[in-house]
């Protein structure tokens, strides 16, 4: 399940291009399929589902920021998943190592761990199996 609320931000910095202080729209959306003390969620869908909406969100150039317990876990592979999930809508291409490795080149911190890699797959796999088209 996702929960999602929406407020109003003003930032406190312009751009150059700007010049003055526009305000923005934040949207905060909570995963409930993700215990909080849990490594992983039970299974990619709930993960899939709120970057689908984080995709509808930021259209228009938005700003994405992830938070989680720890900073590291939760951030690591749902960052990790996106950039997985941007490439293949840009590129057709998935490979999770090289997407984790640009993630990891900022944050090395990531996607410590064998079973977050695994995860990774099985959320890919689980994103190609749902867009691609039924056959009759």
């Amino acid at each position: 399940a996702l929960r999602a609320f929406h407020a109003p931000v003003f930032i406190t910095h312009s751009r150059e291009d700007q010049g003055s202080h526009k305000p923005h729209t934040m949207s905060v959306l909570e995963i409930y399929g993700w215990p909080s003390d849990a490594l992983l969620p039970s299974s990619p869908n709930a993960l899939l589902h709120t970057l689908s909406r984080v995709s509808q969100l930021t259209q228009n150039d938005g700003i994405v920021l992830f938070t989680c317990r720890d900073g590291v876990t939760g951030c690591g592979v749902a960052t990790s998943l996106c950039l997985i999930l941007e490439r293949y809508h840009h590129l057709r291409l998935i490979d999770v190592f090289k997407s984790v490795m640009s993630v990891k080149y900022d944050r090395p911190q990531f996607i410590y761990d064998l079973e977050q890699y695994k995860f990774l797959f099985t959320a890919a796999k689980s994103h190609l199996e749902s867009a691609r088209p039924s056959i009759s």
